[in-house]
């Protein structure tokens, strides 16, 4: 999980930190604009009766699987130097667990 940029040597430390902030930014605004940071659409995830949030994030797991896979390929990027970190599932699934119930309790 680091940033690609830095690995390749392309980038400084500051300007490898603004292009952080301005994707953060641009990602947050479409969000913020699409109505997916909306507590209504989060919730009606919870209840089972709005998909919405869920097909935008497969789509954006898909896509990035892909774009990882052929910048793989094309030998842009080395998977070996990502770091993937340990799964924990029952950590996992009780965070899940908690975070969702403390959703629905806000959302109610």
């Amino acid at each position: 999980m680091g940033p690609v940029i830095k690995l390749a040597g392309m980038v400084n430390t500051p300007v490898d930190f603004f292009l952080a902030v301005c994707f953060g930014f641009f990602f947050g605004f479409i969000l913020e604009s699409s109505g997916l940071a909306n507590c209504r659409k989060i919730a009606g995830v919870f209840y089972l009766y709005d998909v919405t949030v869920v097909k935008v994030m497969f789509t954006a797991i898909v896509t990035a699987m892909l774009l990882l896979y052929a910048t793989s390929a094309l030998g842009i990027l080395d998977l070996s130097l990502l770091y993937v970190p340990d799964t924990y599932l029952y950590s996992y699934i009780l965070a899940g667990f908690v975070l969702g119930t403390g959703m629905v309790i806000g959302g109610y």
